[in-house]
């Protein structure tokens, strides 16, 4: 069993839209001797929306890797203007984010922080997690 908690990015982000990844969660790391190791590693367990903008919008959630590239981790979410939703663990597929080894390939080393990536400026959006690990 975990700890659940909010996305400790900001309880509630407002997306930034233009192709800018917003961080939603920081999953923890420890540095020994230059080496970065996974200290934690969480699951989204429910993800709240907002869409107040004055169109339509898509929320894709998921990680960064070493290039850096966005990876969609989840299913991309359409937020229907003025309307708000939510998903929780019963919806969502079950995808643990985590630290990848700092010696695999660059392309295929994730950073393991939870960004969403929205097509509209100004959707309001809330996570929360569960974080296993030490």
């Amino acid at each position: 069993m975990g700890i659940r908690k909010g996305g400790n990015a900001g309880l509630i982000l407002a997306t930034t839209g233009g192709g800018v990844w917003d961080l939603l969660h920081t999953i923890p790391a420890t540095t020994i001797q230059g080496v970065t190791f996974p200290s934690r590693t969480f699951v989204i367990r429910k993800v709240m929306w907002y869409n107040n903008t004055g169109a339509n919008a898509t929320l894709q959630i998921g990680t960064q890797n070493a290039v850096p590239g966005f990876i969609p981790l989840l299913p991309t979410i359409y937020a229907v203007n003025v309307f708000d939703g939510e998903l929780t663990e019963d919806e969502l597929p079950l995808v643990e984010f985590c630290l990848v080894s700092p010696v695999a390939a660059a392309a295929v080393r994730f950073k393991g922080n939870a960004y969403v990536l929205a097509s509209v400026a100004g959707v309001m959006i809330a996570i929360e997690v569960e974080e296993f690990g030490a």
